[in-house]
């Protein structure tokens, strides 16, 4: 078994481990109607961008994004964005499977060394 298939059978066993503690979880949806239930393992920082494009003019933009540990151990990516102009308001949710390369990119040191961490602390962290 590699560092990865590892990482996915300790998830498997965080997420049985964080139910069998009846910790509440969280909905994600997307803008097509997909929907999972989870619990947050990681989050990203926020950003915002204001920019004014002439007389009357003007976007701003923001948004966030996160990991979601799914009730069956698997990994999902939601991200949260908007959009402003002077003509309105546009939101979107996004729903995908996180990439390997993202949970191996969390940190520094060995392949995957991050995201175990995070699991191995999830149903303690989860439970204050």
């Amino acid at each position: 078994m590699d560092l990865y298939e590892k990482l996915l059978a300790l998830a498997r066993e965080s997420a049985q481990a964080i139910s069998d503690l009846s910790i509440p979880t969280e909905s994600y949806n997307d803008d097509n109607g997909f929907s999972i239930q989870g619990w947050m393992f990681h989050s990203f920082p926020s950003y915002s961008s204001e920019k004014q494009l002439g007389i009357g003019a003007w976007r701003e933009s923001w948004g966030n994004s996160a990991i979601i540990l799914t009730t069956e151990g698997t990994f999902f990516t939601h991200a949260f964005d908007g959009l402003e102009t002077e003509a309105g308001q546009k939101l979107s949710h996004r729903l995908r499977p996180t990439s390997k390369a993202e949970l191996l990119n969390l940190g520094n040191g060995k392949p995957f060394a991050k995201a175990t961490e995070i699991l191995e602390r999830l149903p303690y962290s989860l439970n204050y």
